[in-house]
């Protein structure tokens, strides 16, 4: 991995900090929950809390404001800090290549039509800090809706 992404990824652990409480993360702005818990065969990501004002920033990504904060629930009923993703939506996006963050392309969801990607930098991914969904979380202790 580059020096200049190992660098944005170490500000961004350390300006994220305060979120590993989710009491925190909502008070800060991350209150808006966009998901259920969203898992599959590849692994979970978990509830993804958006902050309204970056979700309208029309497609301007900033590394220490990402637009959402991803959480995954606990057996204790507990919400453990995960990943953080970035989001354009399609419509703030009119160029034909992806857009790319932090050496990264993202990528294009058509259910929610937006460009997304997620950093996990709260809990290890062995599938890879940027892959979409982490093999270690599920929403095995998601309450039922």
């Amino acid at each position: 991995m580059p020096a200049e992404i190992r660098a944005q990824l170490a500000l961004l652990r350390n300006a994220s900090s305060a979120f590993f409480s989710f009491d925190v993360a909502q008070s800060a702005g991350w209150f808006a929950q966009l998901s259920d818990c969203v898992e599959s065969p590849a692994g979970g990501m978990g509830y993804h809390y958006g902050n309204p004002d970056q979700l309208a920033n029309e497609g301007n990504l900033s590394l220490l404001r990402p637009e959402v904060l991803v959480y995954v629930p606990m057996e204790d009923g507990s919400m453990r800090f995960g990943a953080v993703e970035y989001i354009i939506a399609a419509a703030d996006w009119p160029h034909v290549e992806p857009p790319e963050f932090m050496g990264q392309q993202l990528g294009y969801n058509p259910h929610l039509d937006i460009w997304a990607l997620h950093v996990w930098i709260g809990i290890d991914n062995p599938a890879g800090i940027f892959a979409d969904f982490n093999p270690e979380v599920s929403c095995e202790f998601a309450p039922e809706p």
